[in-house]
């Protein structure tokens, strides 16, 4: 199931003995690539997915352009390491993923989520690996404020593929960016 609104929680459990060389967990849009040739962390290659690689404790997205950063983010975690079980934790009203163990709360890890439609993942190497991906639940996002209101009815009105109709409206370039979720 996608998310594209409210707060959603899901635990992972995988042990470490089970993870290999790239275990990463995340999210991803239907457009993402599910299979590749050879080791490597398939979540977050792409600037369609979002993956915390959680042997090498570092974050991607669209890495085959950009740099990947370490998570969690604090010096003290050169050493961390990941528990067999932890929290996926993924706002998409505010547009954020974080993840937390059941002592901690790791920080976010991404952002700039908002607008897009959101499916967990997980990807693994090590052959008969058991990952267990349970979902906890969600809180109802808050009502939507006036101008998402006029911002979802502009799109609906202008028809599957509203981006391709968006430029062409004479309006200020800030209302064209909040129109495409860019503001």
């Amino acid at each position: 199931m996608g998310y594209s609104r409210g707060f959603h929680v899901w635990q992972i459990e995988w042990p470490e003995r089970q993870r290999g060389t790239h275990a990463v967990v995340g999210v991803a849009t239907k457009n993402a690539p599910l299979h590749a040739a050879g080791y490597t962390a398939l979540i977050g290659t792409t600037d369609e997915s979002y993956g915390w690689d959680i042997t090498r404790r570092e974050c991607h997205h669209d890495s085959k352009h950009t740099m990947t950063w370490r998570y969690p983010f604090s010096n003290s975690r050169d050493v961390y390491n990941v528990p067999d079980k932890f929290y996926c934790i993924l706002d998409m009203d505010e547009g954020y993923m974080a993840f937390a163990t059941d002592d901690e709360f790791l920080g976010v890890a991404f952002r700039n989520l908002k607008g897009k439609t959101l499916y967990p993942i997980v990807a693994a190497v090590w052959g008969h690996c058991e990952i267990s991906m349970r979902y906890l639940g969600s809180l109802e996002p808050e009502p939507l404020s006036l101008s998402e209101l006029c911002r979802r009815r502009v799109r609906i009105e202008m028809g599957a593929q509203p981006e391709d109709h968006i430029e062409q409206l004479m309006i200020p370039p800030i209302l064209k960016r909040y129109l495409m979720y860019q503001y």
